[in-house]
């Protein structure tokens, strides 16, 4: 079985992504192997449509199944479309990930988040307001997503370092 997962970086120890069509990686992976291939995500920089180009670039890998944090609607139209099974990660490594995947422990997606999370958007207006968390639980969120926006921007500026080496 091929399965992709969205990614902050380019190898099994990375964090998972919880953004699908703006993740700076994808991670293919071939279960009964355990071969995994890394790929840098070609929507991750559009100016819109990110998440309808990341599904059609992860469907040309031939994958059977997608674990992410979570897809807009437009993507998760296309996975529908495509047949293709989406499973909610939990933010821990992509090989924790596989292993839960690998277990039956995670969840399929069934109904995609808000649109335009990764730029920022406010999403959908009528979901209805998350319960407040306690100050710890927010210091801890907090902290997690410095962390993988850290990882993002490096991910980002390894990208540019090596663009920027090839024209010279």
């Amino acid at each position: 079985m091929r399965i992709a997962i969205s990614t902050t970086g380019k190898d099994l120890a990375s964090e998972s992504s919880s953004l699908f069509g703006r993740c700076p990686y994808y991670i293919v992976v071939e279960t009964d192997s355990m071969v995994f291939e890394a790929f840098s995500n070609p929507a991750a920089g559009a100016s819109g449509g990110a998440g309808v180009q990341a599904s059609q670039f992860v469907l040309e890998q031939n994958v059977d199944a997608v674990l992410t944090g979570r897809v807009g609607p437009n993507a998760m139209k296309v996975f529908q479309q495509a047949g293709t099974t989406l499973y909610q990660t939990q933010g821990r490594s992509v090989e924790e990930e596989l292993q839960g995947f690998m277990a039956g422990e995670l969840e399929s997606i069934t109904a995609p988040g808000a649109s335009h999370v990764g730029m920022g958007g406010r999403g959908s207006r009528s979901a209805p307001a998350p319960a407040k968390p306690d100050r710890s639980e927010k210091i801890r969120a907090l902290t997690k997503k410095a962390k993988q926006l850290r990882l993002e921007l490096a991910a980002l500026m390894d990208e540019i370092d090596r663009l920027e080496a090839e024209g010279s």
